[in-house]
């Protein structure tokens, strides 16, 4: 971040109410020089209300200890409390130093090596009791403790002090604020009819709702040296913050505690009193300081859940207000005729198959919606497959049937091809008249003015297109309906953007092939209603699913060759386009690095080799980086029938419908998240034929069985079901939260605390909160709430421009 940005944020949040002393630069806190500062602007982390939200990642319980009698070698660290009874021996090998001694905890001895720490020869003596933490390893019949961390030995640890005393200077001023807060909560009490008395109140205050109080004892010689005394602190939460190069975490625990005796007095109390008090919520000092320097199990889990509540409660008091916004705009209305509902009715009669519940169920709502007066805006979600596109053909219909415009958005030119393709036919013994638009990247400058001009005058009434609408200062006279397929790829900056900037409110239709639960769908799309096609069309069958490894590669062959007798057409899936490492984590959205991309399957490599198998057969190739003109033809190509077997990367995942494809290869399966692969999956089976997926995979081996790895469990879960919702909880689970589903290309922020998985009672909470609070005070209007928006432009500065406040 330049100087010219840290000054212009900094103006941003003093202008949203932040007072200067969170709103100052890092560089404010004592201690802190341009290195330091360099090093902490590569986390992040510019001001100090930055430091102070850059919370733990975890903690460690430094008090939990082992006996070398009882430990044996596992993966999880120990901690042994004992002495080194045996010289520190430092030695070298190459550039490589390692210092060995003996460790004697009373119960045992075993040696303890560390490598490239030469210093603590001089730091560790013999015969002082020291805490010991890390991992034992075994070594044929020998086992050592290798690289442990050491801090010195305290026998009254667990009631040392958990924050450095820098902060008592605070304590008394902090106290007396405690014991007036509490005077004025049982006046105030007592005048309500009498309903409890002084001593109720005692018990309702501070075990419940902690008010703020530092859990410390000043002593000078502590106060002399911070970072000394966290040193030597053993707690039972000892917290562990994410690093950078030259920054260690006791320097991140000195600089925490700096933080907070220079500014926690600034920090506000941002929720209402009265939600606090109904969902039993920490104060926010005492909140600030537990996650930091946690007193106890309880203190933590009350700030964390704190934090939590106050991460979910902003973000879909956000989306909410948003969606209050919205609903108040003028929306073009569609006003059916009897006629105009006749024509509807004939164009499902006309349909090759038969809605489903869902899909009718779906239709019905957002017929409803078009109606209204302001604007409404709908996540019509639905499994891959579930027949969302149809549902969106006949809302457009009904808009082209009352005279009003409708788009529809896909995320690539491939997709919006296909969908127009697909709606022309599905429109075309209905509504034979109507013209009907494609407008993609691929228009020429000539053919994009006319296109303008033609939905300007209204004498287009149906387009489909990409994102590349969202970019055109097109005029629409009567824009009654906006459809985007969202598919996960479709971010809430580009659906707000273009409703914001074009001044334009029509109803909105999210189509959404995320299927989600109701509560984590609310998060993620918290301004949309939702409808969910939660059926099959009834004559599609179940995806056989199953798991091989490369041993298995003439059975495979022999599987491709069976489907392609049958008229089936092919997928094989690779996570590369070529063999070059730079490209390892590109097109899979797993994150897991750990496998090098030499040992991954490129798309070329693979396209060559079942060319050279198979030359009677025409064997595609398709990715990301060929030109969209070149990746239509080919898809168009395989549409046709051209392509035998189609090897590809990811680009096939957004929708493209190809009925006749049915049997797919995903190489080196372990790679992709469940999400991906459910979606990859999806390309095949859109017919009442039966089709079958591989997962090729290292991990379909007894090894990997018993290792029962995430991956494993992943391809495990894939195989034993293709039921969308409950493969997306899995992922979740599987994955956590800042993975699923893509989160991050959703547009939102990325949580610092909550966990979309874990913490679903609290997003029903803060939902029922967020209701509540708008019902009593719409506009955030009262002193109680005056600090909600500028919170929101605190914690999530990214949405100021999508959230209108």
């Amino acid at each position: 971040m330049t100087k010219d940005e840290y000054a212009k944020r900094t103006a941003y949040l003093e202008k949203h109410g932040l007072a200067p002393a969170l709103a100052a630069s890092v560089t404010s806190i004592p201690g802190v020089n341009q290195r330091r500062r360099q090093q902490l602007a590569k986390l992040g982390v510019y001001s100090v209300l930055d430091l102070l939200r850059y919370f733990p990642k975890r903690y460690e319980d430094w008090q939990a200890s082992s006996k070398l009698s009882e430990s044996t070698a596992k993966a999880s660290e120990q901690v042994l409390i004992g002495q080194l009874v045996s010289p520190l021996r430092l030695s070298y090998k190459g550039r490589l130093s390692y210092i060995r001694s003996q460790l004697d905890d009373g119960t045992g001895r075993i040696d303890v090596i560390w490598f490239n720490q030469p210093w603590l020869v001089k730091q560790l003596h013999l015969n002082t009791t020291y805490v010991f933490r890390g991992k034992i390893k075994q070594q044929g019949y020998r086992a050592s403790l290798q690289n442990p961390r050491v801090k010195a030995y305290h026998e009254n640890a667990v009631s040392e002090s958990k924050l450095p005393v820098e902060l008592a200077a605070i304590r008394s001023e902090i106290k007396a604020k405690q014991a007036a807060a509490k005077a004025e909560l049982a006046n105030f009490t007592e005048l309500v009819n009498g309903e409890r008395t002084a001593s109720q109140i005692e018990l309702a205050t501070p075990e419940n709702i902690p008010l703020y109080e530092p859990a410390f004892s000043a002593t000078d010689e502590a106060n002399n040296d911070v970072e000394a005394e966290l040193r030597k602190t053993h707690v039972a939460n000892q917290p562990v913050y994410g690093l950078t190069a030259n920054l260690s975490n006791v320097n991140l625990q000195t600089l925490q505690a700096k933080a907070l005796k220079q500014a926690i007095e600034y920090i506000p109390e941002i929720l209402p009193a009265w939600l606090k008090e109904k969902y039993k919520l920490a104060d926010s000092k005492f909140t600030y300081e537990q996650i930091h320097f946690p007193k106890d199990e309880q203190s933590l889990a009350l700030a964390r859940r704190r934090l939590a509540f106050e991460e979910l409660f902003l973000l879909q008091l956000a989306l909410q207000t948003l969606h209050r916004h919205d609903a108040s705009k003028q929306a073009e209305r569609v006003l059916l005729t009897d006629a105009d509902k006749q024509k509807l009715a004939q164009f499902e009669q006309a349909l090759p198959f038969t809605l489903t519940k869902g899909q009718s169920e779906a239709k019905d709502t957002i017929l409803a919606d078009l109606a209204a007066e302001t604007a409404c805006n709908r996540l019509l979600q639905g499994d891959t497959g579930s027949g969302k596109t149809v549902v969106a053909a006949y809302a457009m219909l009904a808009c082209y049937l009352a005279g009003k415009q409708a788009v529809l958005m896909a995320p690539t030119q491939i997709l919006a091809k296909q969908h127009y393709d697909s709606l022309r036919k599905l429109w075309q013994n209905c509504i034979p008249e109507a013209k009907i638009a494609l407008a993609t990247g691929n228009l020429t400058a000539k053919n994009r003015r006319e296109l303008a001009k033609k939905i300007a005058q209204g004498e287009v009434s149906l387009v489909i297109g990409t994102h590349a609408v969202l970019n055109e200062k097109w005029q629409w006279p009567a824009l009654a309906l906006a459809v985007t397929d969202e598919q996960h790829r479709f971010g809430v900056n580009q659906r707000l953007s273009f409703l914001h900037d074009k001044q334009l409110y029509p109803h909105l239709l999210v189509m959404s092939a995320t299927p989600i639960p109701r509560s984590l769908a609310l998060v993620l799309y918290g301004d949309l209603n939702i409808s969910v096609i939660a059926e099959r069309p009834a004559k599609r069958k179940k995806i056989l699913t199953y798991m091989a490894n490369n041993q298995k590669m003439p059975k495979i062959y022999e599987y491709l060759q069976m489907m392609l007798a049958q008229g089936s057409q092919a997928y094989w899936i690779c996570p590369l386009v070529k063999e070059d490492s730079s490209e390892a984590s590109e097109e899979t959205e797993n994150g897991d690095t750990s496998k090098q991309a030499s040992d991954l399957m490129a798309a070329s490599t693979r396209q060559a080799k079942l060319q050279a198998d198979f030359p009677e057969l025409n064997i595609g190739l398709v990715h990301g980086k060929l030109k969209d003109a070149e990746k239509n033809q080919i898809m168009a190509d395989f549409y046709a029938g051209k392509i035998d077997v189609l090897v590809a990367t990811t680009v096939v995942e957004v929708g493209v419908d190809n009925p006749n494809a049915n049997f797919m290869v995903i190489e080196n399966a372990e790679r992709f998240g469940l999400a991906q692969l459910h979606q990859l999956r999806g390309r095949v089976g859109r017919s009442d034929k039966q089709a079958l997926c591989i997962l090729l995979s290292e991990q379909a081996s007894l090894k990997a069985k018993q290792a029962n790895s995430i991956a494993y469990q992943r391809l495990v879960t894939l195989c034993s079901s293709d039921d969308g919702f409950y493969l997306a909880n899995q992922d979740l689970k599987l994955r956590g939260p800042g993975d699923f589903f893509g989160v991050r290309q959703h547009g939102l922020p990325e949580f610092k605390l909550a966990n979309l998985y874990d913490d679903k009672e609290l997003i029903a909470e803060t939902q029922a909160a967020v209701q509540e609070l708008l019902k009593q005070d719409a506009d955030l209007s009262s002193d109680d709430a005056k600090y909600l928006q500028a919170a929101i432009a605190w914690y999530y500065p990214d949405l100021e421009d999508n959230v209108v406040l």
